[in-house]
């Protein structure tokens, strides 16, 4: 509690560069590529290396209209005190498509996996370990206790995803909504048996690829998101060289 206020925070790890964990984002994005299959992977560090998150992925496309995928999520302090994982599977349908030659597609997708938090109580410290005089003294016994150090539970997700795929076009305009942990999992740490449940984060995203020549494309984009009381907006363009056969420049801001 801050005063008689109590303190909120974002709860899911997550990137700025979504396009490159665009899982994380909304699951119907799965396979959503120029190709048959993308493996990816992502490294962020905060606050001087404090808090590390690192994501792998991996996606593929199939001829019977779904798109498979895999995407796995850690995040943990510079200590180890604290972990947190993300395991998730996602199929995605794309058998819904429109318009002249049946190139805008409405994909949807379900994603499903498995939340572990971990603490390791031996790895932190505690205010009753710090002694008048002496400082802290990790040989102290502290009062704290918690009910589990390590808890798994089963997470669930949900997206739809519009986009156009018309070739030959100058623009073509994409747009997503997403849901995660919407099957509402439990935190069972400190409070009661049943523990609290994880809130739902819900994600509203668009954005437009603009064909400025045969080597360059720009991407203006937004994202906002929602936690509980969390919020984050962001709003960003970034421009794409193709600079050969099998090499593309990227660069952008947000």
């Amino acid at each position: 509690l801050l005063g008689n206020r109590a303190a909120q925070a974002q709860v899911d790890p997550h990137f700025s560069q979504t396009f490159i964990q665009p899982m994380t984002l909304n699951p119907a994005l799965t396979g959503a590529i120029d190709g048959d299959y993308r493996v990816s992977a992502i490294w962020r560090s905060q606050y001087s290396n404090l808090l590390q998150t690192k994501g792998i992925s991996g996606e593929m496309t199939t001829n019977n209209n779904v798109n498979l995928g895999v995407n796995l999520l850690n995040q943990t302090t510079s200590d180890r005190a604290y972990s947190f994982t993300n395991a998730y599977l996602t199929m995605a349908y794309t058998g819904v498509r429109f318009g002249k030659d049946a190139m805008h597609y409405l994909t949807m997708a379900i994603q499903g996996g498995i939340l572990n938090r971990r603490f390791d109580i031996s790895r932190m410290e505690f205010g009753d370990q710090w002694k008048s005089g002496i400082g802290y003294d990790p040989s102290a016994a502290t009062g704290e206790s918690w009910r589990t150090q390590n808890a798994s539970a089963l997470d669930m997700g949900a997206g739809i995803l519009y986009y156009d795929a018309s070739p030959n076009k100058r623009v073509n305009f994409y747009g997503g909504f997403s849901a995660f942990h919407i099957n509402k999992p439990k935190s069972p740490y400190i409070t009661a048996d049943n523990g609290e449940v994880v809130p739902v984060r819900y994600n509203i995203h668009g954005g437009a690829r603009i064909v400025v020549n045969e080597q360059i494309q720009v991407v203006p984009n937004f994202f906002h998101q929602r936690q509980q009381e969390a919020r984050e907006t962001l709003v960003g363009l970034y421009g794409q060289l193709n600079a050969g056969l099998k090499t593309d420049f990227v660069l952008g801001a947000n």
